[in-house]
């Protein structure tokens, strides 16, 4: 009978990668973010990428980061992962939870360390 494989990866890589894949669904040409919230028993409670909030049409609003008049920039408009995650968060908030966040931009990513929430 042989063993299982010993070179599988851990839930926090699991949850990262999640994570980096749901970033890559931000329609933000400078900085793609990902986040998933996770129950203490590994089950992913919700995940969601910064953008504009729910309903708000992504052509019509800018996407520019700099600009004369803040209102063209995008910054007004464009929401944090965590908070565009939260919005799908079907835990009630009742139980012990861990946020994994990635951001991806150019080579590789920037993990961000894990929160309890």
């Amino acid at each position: 009978m042989s063993s299982k494989r010993k070179d599988y990866i851990s839930w926090d890589e699991y949850f990262m990668g999640v994570a980096q894949l749901a970033g890559m669904r931000s329609k933000d040409p400078n900085t793609q973010v990902g986040s998933c919230i996770v129950s203490s028993d590994h089950k992913i409670l919700s995940m969601g990428y910064n953008g504009l909030p729910k309903g708000c049409d992504d052509d019509v609003f800018p996407w520019d980061r700099d600009g004369a008049d803040q209102l063209m920039t995008k910054y007004p408009y464009v929401t944090h992962s965590e908070l565009r995650m939260r919005e799908g968060d079907h835990s009630g908030g009742h139980q012990e939870c861990r946020l994994r966040q990635r951001q991806v931009c150019g080579f590789g990513g920037n993990d961000r360390e894990q929160t309890d929430v």
